[in-house]
């Protein structure tokens, strides 16, 4: 019993060492980011893993500006992989609650651009240009950002379960508009009717109370791969209307 007592003490004093290195690299590190100005404390992996994907949106827009729809629909695709992994590479660091606020609020407003504007003014520039159908347009982008600033609010009365989302979350956008896009390599008459029911049938998903499993473990590698094989789809298909 003396041994097993005094195995005992010592891992207790290893846990107390341990956890007071590390409460002490938290606060060395909060009073270096409180020396940085507050614009620049936040400039970490996580965040510019984001950005990425604000980048990768407005590739897709300028790309649907341009008529080639298929390389913007790669980007999209590529803004959706910015958003699955910011995430992940979250976790595997050790961030500050407020890091981990800004972080939120971030991926927000990159979600609005990526997955609300460049899908939608995918919708345009592909023809989506008459009343009804510019209205349609104007009530996917409304879900979006309706959905955003209730999960801002929300959170977690969004979380259904530990480990699925209530409605469906924006970022899905980079992975149903490409899919439905695959249609324009066999049957580009069917493209506008496809996106249609896509848009709307999304936007309605967004704003409905069903579970969606959160995406964990081999999900991930699941995703990249439909992704990189949807792209080789795109880069490697005859030019043809979804060219411009």
């Amino acid at each position: 019993m003396d041994g097993e007592s005094g195995d005992n003490g010592e891992w207790r004093r290893t846990d107390c060492r341990r956890r007071e290195r590390n409460v002490t690299q938290r606060m060395v590190k909060d009073e270096s980011m409180e020396r940085l100005p507050p614009l620049r404390r936040f400039f970490n992996l996580p965040c510019a893993v984001t950005m990425s994907g604000l980048f990768f949106g407005l590739a897709s827009a300028v790309l649907s500006v341009s008529g080639q729809f298929r390389l913007a629909m790669v980007a999209l695709i590529a803004a959706g992989l910015s958003d699955l992994f910011d995430g992940f590479v979250a976790r595997l660091l050790d961030l500050s609650d407020e890091e981990k606020r800004f972080g939120e609020q971030l991926d927000s407003l990159v979600d609005a651009c990526s997955f609300g504007m460049a899908p939608g003014l995918f919708l345009v520039c592909r023809g989506f240009r008459s009343a009804p159908e510019l209205a349609l347009v104007g009530f996917y982008l409304a879900a979006v950002v309706w959905r955003l600033a209730y999960f801002n609010a929300f959170a977690m009365e969004m979380t259904h379960r530990d480990d699925t989302y209530r409605g469906l979350p924006v970022t899905f956008a980079a992975l149903f508009f490409p899919l439905g896009y695959l249609i324009d390599l066999v049957r580009p008459d069917w493209v506008e009717p496809t996106l249609a029911i896509l848009a709307f049938g999304a936007a309605c998903l967004m704003l409905s109370p069903l579970p969606v499993k959160k995406p964990r473990g081999k999900w991930y590698a699941v995703f990249a791969a439909s992704a990189v094989i949807v792209t080789i789809l795109f880069l490697t298909a005859r030019s043809g209307s979804g060219q411009g």
